[in-house]
């Protein structure tokens, strides 16, 4: 979306706007994700990909999970539902899935942590024993890393967990749920000096930013790995066919993230019986353990409620229409940016009296970008003045920004300077055996150094 935002205003040969005459059709697959300010952006992105294109291009929506697509279709295509667009359910009968929700929360006295890296060797033990894979989806990096580098890492491959799972003396009834033999099928054995090494190399992480992303969605395809814990990288348009585990770690963002999770699993008849056990662990917050109470406002609530389209935003429609002014610049041959496609620097002053000129030679054309179904308050052309200030105010913004650094790196030079003092007066202090001017001084060279790291 945001590459393709940057190339309808662009005149280089290999973003050429030139691309996108004619288009024909538009898929969106996935629409659920274009809501709030991504969905006001795509309702303008696509007007400007027509008038980029000349022609009226089919546009095709897609997705399992759009509680209203009337209204939803309305606000971002901004056509009529019934009359300029149509609403069509899916014709062909999917195999029916038995989904069995677990929906849990923390102890009070226990970490939400705890509980997913002991959720992750659980589901690690059971991809060794009964070869049936799992996804964890957190939505935090930072977390996830925390979880698989430290707590993981520590538990199995110190601890050796779960060792205490697997120990006679601990777990000898069969029907305690703390009994992981149950598990063990065959001749296979839990061995305390290999076992908990190789469970913790069966699960990966992956996210956007996972250098070998590529080759850990292979092995877990091949059936090398049992669990990986995820972003919501692995929720969209991914298919996992042995996946028989998903569990998700606290309310995302969008309910809709619900449904779309659980769906990467049970696919594959004959290795699933399309067959779901979908974890939902409730952290500590009111909101989440509301939930609990109520668990089919969890997972039919997307359902429910709207999905918003922030059309109306004037950061949204003014970013836009100043766009579709590039746009046009772009078709007449103009550059849109000031480092120009000959590598040189245009002057400011030029550049912005090229864009206020343009923005009255497209007046015509920002009338496509006003509401067609919908009055609008702030329509596209009314919002030009405002643009047409902003635009003229840029030169005047630049030499303040540029005093402000000239200001910054003065002061730096001063500290700098204070520092070089602050030490030879502790050098000095420590040839007159002066403590408290050496404490003095070590203090200000400390506030110094503070001040210049942050």
């Amino acid at each position: 979306v945001w590459a393709l935002d940057f190339r309808l205003p662009s005149t280089t040969i290999e973003h050429n706007y030139e691309f996108f005459k004619g288009l024909s059709i538009i898929v969106l697959d996935e629409a659920h994700v274009y809501q709030s300010l991504l969905g006001g952006n795509i309702r303008y992105l696509l007007k400007r990909l027509k008038l980029a294109s000349g022609s009226e291009p089919m546009i095709i929506l897609s997705s399992a999970t759009i509680s209203k697509p009337e209204e939803f279709g309305k606000d971002v295509l901004d056509l009529d539902p019934g009359r300029e667009f149509d609403v069509v359910e899916a014709g062909k009968k999917r195999a029916r899935k038995k989904v069995i929700y677990l929906i849990m929360a923390v102890h009070p006295q226990r970490s939400w942590e705890t509980a997913v890296y002991e959720l992750a060797i659980l589901l690690a033990t059971v991809f060794k024993y009964r070869r049936i894979q799992s996804v964890i989806f957190i939505d935090s990096i930072r977390e996830l890393y925390r979880i698989h580098s430290q707590m993981l890492r520590v538990a199995t491959l110190y601890y050796r967990e779960p060792k205490d799972h697997f120990d006679a003396s601990i777990v000898a009834n069969p029907n305690d749920p703390y009994n992981y033999n149950v598990y063990i099928r065959g001749k296979e054995r839990f061995d305390p000096r290999t076992t908990p090494d190789e469970i913790y190399s069966y699960i990966k992480l992956h996210h956007a930013n996972v250098k070998d992303r590529e080759s850990v969605e292979r092995e877990f395809v091949e059936g090398k790995l049992g669990v990986l814990i995820s972003t919501s990288t692995l929720e969209l348009g991914v298919d996992y066919p042995n996946v028989s585990i998903v569990a998700t770690i606290g309310i995302p963002f969008m309910l809709e993230s619900i449904p779309q999770r659980i769906g990467r699993a049970g696919r594959d008849r004959r290795r699933t019986l399309n067959t779901t056990l979908a974890i939902i662990l409730l952290r500590n917050t009111p909101l989440e353990l509301y939930y609990l109470y109520k668990p089919e406002d969890l997972i039919e609530g997307f359902k429910k409620k709207d999905i918003p389209v922030a059309w109306r935003n004037i950061a949204v429609k003014k970013y836009h229409v100043l766009f579709t002014v590039f746009d046009e610049m772009a078709r007449n041959g103009l550059d849109t940016c000031i480092l120009r496609t000959d590598g040189r620097l245009t002057d400011i002053d030029e550049f912005v009296d090229r864009i206020v000129d343009f923005i009255d030679k497209t007046k015509k054309k920002l009338a496509v970008l006003a509401s067609r179904t919908e009055r609008d308050e702030d329509p596209p052309q009314e919002v030009i003045e405002d643009i047409k200030r902003e635009v003229k105010a840029i030169p005047e913004r630049i030499e303040e920004w540029r005093k402000a650094h000239d200001n910054i790196l003065d002061a730096y030079g001063v500290l700098a300077n204070v520092r070089r003092l602050a030490r030879h007066l502790i050098v000095l202090a420590k040839k007159m055996s002066d403590p408290d001017l050496e404490r003095e001084s070590r203090e200000i060279l400390g506030l110094i150094w503070r001040a210049m790291s942050g």
